[in-house]
């Protein structure tokens, strides 16, 4: 794949991981001039796979993170999906006996897909580098940068320091950021960083073999099993910063402007929306390859923003809401794995919302629903969230009134059981929405 359109702008993409990839192929696609920076080596090197081994947690990929992969029109969704294990819901494993109890994603047998991250990374990179404008550079490390002028300083494995000059500058480096750092010399950023008491460890539960022999999972492999334990389940993870562009220099997309709990199975996927919500951005916008940039020295009015500058700040305006909307929720599955998942309020209204949404498909949608297997922007779909929650609330009150009155009625026509039965059905219900009120 190649283009040869004179005078292409020039991208530096910070961070090779699936986020950076994928951005690198976005942006090759408009034929401008990629250079994909990592300071690890190329993965895909058998002296290096090694090193990827301990990762082996899978990465969940959702409907938003499939629409960015097949909007390259490179068949990405097709085939990194052959390799993908569909998990169609969670397994609460219960109590010291260890019952089972499947709690479906989906109300329409959806399901999400366990990927595993090195594979994934791997074939974003293979299809990366057929882009002819593409080039990258593995064992560099980001020491600094000049924004304004334009320059990004590397480190080389051999210690060497190398410059390049380029147009604009894309920090998808993680949670850790570099580039965010320095977007943070030159833009009053909103940021704080945030512990949640939780700790991880990884633990192997090898396959079993079956009656013929071969080797299968010991668990069922389409759910994501769960053991809730209430007080457990240390992360530091930055909270979403604002803004994150610099005038129409650098952007930071991904966990370097927005990490989040892994506790709903959305950091990839968010990511990946971040570069495909981007890309329309600046086409909507008819950002080219080929724009004039505008440097300092430039004779524009100080008030005039350059086309890029525009679509960057509408795309952090846009994204913001979004992204801080997601950590909340990140956050709140957290609990809701740890503890909520065996509670009978969140049973019960979980099970009023599957069967108010078969009912009424587009007025009433479970959140799980919006945020996996839609495109629904996320602050979108936490403000619906509030308000079926509000009118669950108060059905299951209107319900429990209203069972009440039934009771009235036939303890005054059959008698003190039939009452007593009927108002304990009643308690029971406004028991539990009102601790879920």
């Amino acid at each position: 794949m190649s283009d040869d359109t004179p005078n292409k702008k020039r991208v530096a993409i910070v961070g090779a991981g699936p986020v950076g990839v994928l951005a690198a192929i976005y942006f090759a696609q408009r034929a401008w001039d990629v250079s994909l920076f990592d300071l690890r080596p190329d993965m895909r090197l058998p002296e290096n796979k090694a090193r990827n081994q301990g990762r082996s947690i899978n990465l969940a990929l959702s409907t938003r993170g499939i629409s960015a992969l097949h909007g390259t029109g490179l068949s990405l969704d097709e085939e990194i999906l052959k390799c993908a294990v569909p998990m169609k819901g969670r397994m609460i494993h219960l109590g010291k006996e260890g019952k089972l109890q499947s709690q479906p994603y989906g109300v329409r047998d959806e399901h999400i897909n366990a990927v595993d991250r090195t594979k994934l990374n791997e074939d974003l990179l293979e299809a990366a580098e057929k882009f002819s404008n593409v080039k990258i550079y593995f064992d560099h490390t980001f020491k600094k940068a000049d924004l304004d002028a334009g320059t990004v300083e590397f480190e080389s494995r051999n210690g060497e320091s190398v410059v390049f000059e380029v147009d604009f500058i894309i920090g998808a480096d993680g949670a850790y950021s570099s580039v965010r750092y320095q977007l943070m010399r030159k833009v009053r950023m909103d940021y704080h960083q945030e512990y949640i008491d939780t700790a991880y460890c990884e633990l192997t539960i090898p396959p079993k073999i079956d009656t013929d022999g071969d080797l299968e999972y010991a668990m069922d492999s389409n759910h994501l099993h769960i053991w809730p334990r209430k007080s457990f389940m240390l992360i530091a993870l930055p909270n979403p910063c604002n803004p994150y562009h610099y005038k129409d220099r650098a952007l930071i997309i991904g966990d370097a402007a927005h990490a989040m709990v892994p506790f709903y199975g959305q950091g990839m996927n968010c990511g990946f929306e971040d570069v495909q919500v981007l890309a329309d951005i600046l086409d909507e916008h008819k950002i080219t390859n080929t724009l004039p940039h505008h440097h300092p020295e430039d004779s524009k009015g100080p008030q005039e923003l350059s086309p890029l500058e525009i679509a960057l700040e509408k795309y952090t305006k846009l994204r913001h809401a979004d992204v801080v909307a997601m950590c909340d929720l990140a956050l709140y599955n957290h609990y809701e794995m740890r503890s909520a998942v065996t509670s009978r309020t969140y049973l019960v209204r979980k099970y009023l919302e599957v069967k108010l949404h078969l009912l009424f498909p587009t007025q009433v949608i479970p959140l799980y629903t919006m945020i996996s297997f839609s495109r629904i922007r996320y602050s979108e779909a936490v403000v619906r969230w509030q308000a079926q929650t509000w009118w669950l609330n108060a059905f299951g009150w209107s319900t429990a009134s209203g069972t009440m009155l039934m009771g009235l009625m036939l303890g005054l026509r059959y008698g003190k059981d039939m009452m007593q039965t009927v108002t304990h059905a009643a308690r029971t219900i406004g028991d539990t929405y009102m601790k879920g009120a």
